[in-house]
């Protein structure tokens, strides 16, 4: 009874997260595509991801470099702003940004009955 309660707890730690992922994607999809109330799907999301794009182009340019360093400085004076935008802008940047600090240096620690015990980065 125990190994099968261990299998379904196994179970429900690898089901979870990957219906949860897919669950707010499947949400962020639809609520994406319903701003702007085209018939046609994902035209919107398609939309979302060129003004992203749009952003990080504006936001590359020496001229609106300074507004970006204000609106950092600006967000780093509010004490819980600046906690919640420093934590994303760090995880971001670690596995996306131009100085990427995590490439695929992943340790992994094994239990001797063969499951995890964990998972990090070096």
């Amino acid at each position: 009874m125990n190994r099968l309660l261990a299998y379904f707890l196994r179970g429900l730690v690898l089901t979870v997260p990957t219906a949860l992922t897919v669950y707010v994607g499947y949400r962020a999809f639809v609520a994406i595509d319903s701003w702007l109330g085209i018939a046609i799907p994902g035209v919107c999301f398609v939309v979302t991801l060129a003004l992203i794009t749009l952003v990080g182009f504006l936001g590359s340019n020496l001229i609106s470099l300074t507004l970006v360093t204000w609106f950092e400085n600006a967000l780093n004076k509010l004490p819980l702003v600046r906690l919640v935008y420093a934590s994303t802008k760090d995880l971001i940047h670690a596995f996306g940004g131009e100085k990427r600090r995590i490439n695929n240096h992943v340790l992994g620690a094994m239990e001797p009955c063969g499951g995890w015990r964990g998972v990090g980065f070096v």
